[in-house]
């Protein structure tokens, strides 16, 4: 556990110390840091690759002590960081593929509050282009991006079409952007899924995708970064 600790006190530091310089990249160049600083998260267990949900509980290990983002709702809470809450060295949360890339570049560029976290009964819901977490992200990630990511890592296209079952339908409306995916991306994005099923690899392999091909997703290159 001490260890864990340590690598993750690292990462603040890492952060803290070139920070300055995140400031002044360009977009592009900021994808690939935050994409950088999500693969550190993921390794030294600050964040944990899982789906279902953009984010859950931040559990802080040093005092037993679990803030979930549905108690934002209240008052004493709505105020704390998210930023300095998933930033410490003893906490870890779990997330999905958007939620991790979303609480890397929190966790470098602005103190987003629990009280601004979407909560989980919100109709509109944290996935939507509408909601804080993605009008946040899309300052740096593309929607069509985050959309094509969070397919390839939940295996759906909207919240209640598996690609697994659906995939030899010709459209379907995406959770985000209601962008359409032919009938060829379907296939491609349900090959991907297959191929790096496990939760953990899929991200791993996700953003090592994004690093070679210049901070964008390509959903055909299927290196495998562990085989």
């Amino acid at each position: 556990m001490a260890r864990i600790k340590l690598e993750r006190d690292k990462i603040k530091a890492k952060i803290k110390a070139s920070n300055e310089e995140f400031m002044r990249l360009s977009k592009e160049e900021k994808r690939i840091w935050i994409i950088n600083d999500c693969l550190d998260r993921i390794e030294a267990g600050n964040l944990v690759p899982s789906r279902g949900c953009l984010m859950n509980s931040i559990k802080v290990t040093g005092n037993n002590s679990v803030t979930t983002f549905i108690e934002s709702w209240k008052p004493e809470n709505a105020s704390k960081s998210v930023k300095d809450l998933i930033n410490m060295g003893d906490s870890s949360c779990e997330t999905c593929a958007k939620g991790a890339l979303f609480l890397s570049y929190i966790g470098r560029v602005n103190n987003f509050t629990l009280g601004e976290v979407t909560p989980d009964n919100d109709p509109s819901s944290a996935h939507e282009i509408s909601s804080t977490e993605m009008v946040k992200l899309s300052e740096i990630f593309s929607l069509d991006q985050l959309d094509l990511i969070e397919a390839v890592f939940e295996g759906v296209i909207s919240s209640s079409v598996w690609c697994e079952e659906k995939r030899k339908e010709k459209l379907y409306l995406s959770v985000n952007n209601k962008q359409n995916y032919s009938q060829d991306m379907l296939g491609d994005i349900y090959t991907y899924h297959r191929v790096f099923n496990d939760e953990m690899d899929i991200l791993e392999n996700v953003l090592h995708n994004m690093l070679r091909n210049n901070g964008e997703f390509v959903v055909t290159d299927l290196e495998d970064v562990n085989a």
